[in-house]
Parts: structure tokens; sequence; C-alpha cells
């Protein structure tokens, strides 16, 4: 097992963690921008999915992070988790494979 970091810039549309394939035991993703952004499958858009709130954003019911598993083996897909926001507004992720 290692732990790997890497950056994803938002695109015009919806965009996946990871252009290859990457399957990992853990994925922890997290909103460092001064927007908020949304997290999910393909099927997200500005209204729909995980909402990741803006960096510094403390308010009652509102996170800047989300983290999907620990699994027993590498169940998660980085191509098959998407990130909707701002163009160019960038989202930390840690992944462990």
């Amino acid at each position: 097992m290692s732990v790997h970091f890497t950056q994803v810039t938002i695109g015009a549309a919806n965009t996946a963690l990871s252009a290859t394939r990457t399957p990992s035991y853990q994925v922890f993703v997290q909103n460092n921008q001064t927007h908020d952004m949304r997290v999910g499958d393909s099927t997200i858009s500005s209204s729909k999915g995980i909402l990741l709130s803006q960096s510094g954003d403390t308010g009652v019911g509102r996170i800047g992070s989300v983290t999907f598993g620990p699994f027993p083996a590498l169940n998660i897909e980085l191509s098959q988790i998407f990130v909707n926001g701002t163009q160019n507004d960038v989202v930390d992720v840690i992944f462990i494979k």
C-alpha cells in the first residue's frame, strides 16, 4: 500500500479525478477553493452530488471534504469519481493504492 497526492483542475463539464484507471483502497477529496463544488458519479451537476463547501466555510452542515473507504480491496476507482464546480478551480485528492 502507498499514499498518493494529486490535484485535479475542474473543466467546463464534470471532471473525473483521473483520466486513467486508478483502483484504490481509500480516497480523500478536499475543496481548497473559494467556490463550492460537488462530487459524485458522472451524473452530478451544480445541484446534485455531495456538496463540498468553499475553503474556510464552517457553517452548520457545511463540509469541505469527503472520504470514500477504506475498502478491503482496490474497490474504488478514481476515474469513476467526478467533480463539478467552477472551471479552473482545483480539488485536492489523496488516494491509497
